[in-house]
């Protein structure tokens, strides 16, 4: 229950409240929605940026958040994606309090797919919007014959259209695609409706995969033709990169590409076809765990070389996490970090870490002949974690990041060997304390646990 206190802040403050309205259209909202629902010229882009913030982390000891910001995982797009805001149960209850009824619910994504999906379809709803259109979020049709739902419903000038956000057709959804384009049909047939049919195919998908993708969406079309015959739409696709990228949505429907429009180099899919098998893992990797670290490795591959650094904490934070979260084996009896190594292991055992993992090798191979002492250990230590892996992040020295490597004070029973790591009060939207913690971690493991990252052998065995 909201009460008079924050009542009249929001009601003080147009951008907060404004930033606030614009969660009622899906329960999540970005900068750019809750600018255009802000009515009054004389609010600045920055006081609504403020405004969200505000929502998010209000001052501590007065008002629950409102919000929580998260990031969509965008495939085939560069740079960092925008922010986020999901309605926390209390900002839902504060907006539903001050809409008069609307039953706004807090979303509840079951992951980061989740989150992609529902920000793709917040963000054609926008674009819209910007442009003039009506458009409805997670729509549903129905008649005697039929019930359909589009993620995004569109209407304009006599031509409806259907846009579906789809992130990945395994082999085995492939009659799920079918069933969607036969029941659209019944649908549009019973409806009687004049116009011009469209349902557009919305990709978030990596580009070494597209083809593959598109391949089983034109597959699934021609059986649905089969099945049911000529179909009362057309079918399009598009990117996230091609509504992120282009300057209207308009533009991105008309340069959209027709999903039966054969190409020779479709023909060739670069990634085979083939079922999905998934990955025994161990019993502490959860499958939801595991898939967070994918797609946390996918950010980190992806980014741009001056652009390395959010996705590097983001990806430590979740790796110490796994062992090191409130009340875990770990940090309550003092278990082996079994999650924590799992995970790290696979993240040097990636293709794309073969030079760092390469060089780690070498260096650990060289420190073990030389029995360096402590003042050198440090010295090559820092060294290496500088020119070697937070190089090939795309980060360097004297920035907003500071990392040396400590060795133990052995008059002090609590010190370790550990990264002392600092990062600078002007680095925004991260979470200080937690995130600063996990990348020492992420760092001291790579010389604590080293054999078994597999970076070094046991004494006496020789590689």
């Amino acid at each position: 229950m909201m009460n008079d206190e924050l009542r009249n802040i929001l009601e003080s403050s147009p951008a907060k409240m404004q930033a606030l309205f614009s969660c009622q259209y899906a329960g999540i909202t970005t900068l750019d929605l809750a600018i255009q629902e802000v009515r009054s010229e004389q609010l600045r882009d920055r006081s609504i940026r403020s405004g969200l913030a505000w929502l998010a982390a209000p001052p501590l000891n007065t008002f629950q958040p409102a919000l929580k910001v998260a990031q969509p995982r965008l495939l085939g797009c560069t740079g960092r994606p925008e922010n986020v805001y999901l309605l926390t149960e209390f900002g839902a209850e504060v907006l539903n309090e001050l809409l008069n009824g609307l039953r706004i619910k807090a979303p509840s994504p079951r992951n980061e797919l989740d989150l992609t999906h529902r920000y793709l379809c917040l963000k054609v709803f926008e674009r819209a919007r910007s442009g003039e259109m009506e458009a409805k979020i997670e729509y549903s049709l129905e008649n005697h014959a039929q019930k359909v739902r589009a993620d995004v419903f569109l209407e304009q000038a006599g031509l409806h259209i259907a846009v579906e956000v789809e992130q990945k057709l395994p082999r085995k959804n492939l009659n799920r695609a079918v069933r969607k384009f036969v029941n659209w049909k019944r649908y549009i047939e019973e409806s009687g409706q004049s116009g011009q049919w469209r349902i557009y195919l919305l990709f978030n998908v990596r580009k070494r995969e597209r083809r593959t993708v598109i391949r089983s969406w034109q597959e699934a079309l021609h059986k649905a033709e089969q099945e049911v015959g000529i179909l009362p739409f057309s079918v399009l696709y598009f990117t996230s990169s091609d509504l992120l990228g282009k300057s209207s949505l308009s533009q991105t429907l008309i340069e959209a590409e027709f999903l039966d429009k054969l190409d020779e180099e479709l023909d060739k899919p670069d990634v085979e076809i083939t079922e999905e098998k998934p990955e025994v893992l161990p019993n502490y990797i959860s499958p939801k765990l595991y898939t967070d670290f994918e797609m946390a490795m996918d950010r980190v591959r992806n980014a741009k070389p001056d652009q390395g650094f959010f996705p590097l904490i983001e990806l430590a934070s979740l790796i110490h996490q796994a062992s090191f979260s409130a009340g875990s084996p770990t940090i309550t009896r003092a278990v082996f970090p079994w999650a924590s190594i799992w995970l790290m292991r696979r993240y040097l055992d990636d293709p794309w870490m073969e030079p760092v993992k390469t060089k780690l090798r070498e260096e650990f191979k060289k420190m073990r002949k030389r029995n360096l002492g402590v003042i050198m250990l440090r010295e090559t230590m820092t060294g290496l974690f500088w020119d070697t892996l937070l190089f090939h992040h795309g980060l360097g020295r004297g920035g907003a990041l500071r990392a040396v490597f400590q060795v133990p004070d052995f008059q002090d029973l609590t010190s370790d060997f550990r990264v002392e790591v600092l990062i600078s009060n002007g680095v925004q939207g991260i979470r200080r304390a937690e995130q600063t913690r996990a990348l020492s971690w992420f760092l001291s493991s790579l010389y604590l646990y080293r054999e078994k990252l597999g970076l070094t052998t046991p004494k006496g065995e020789q590689r």
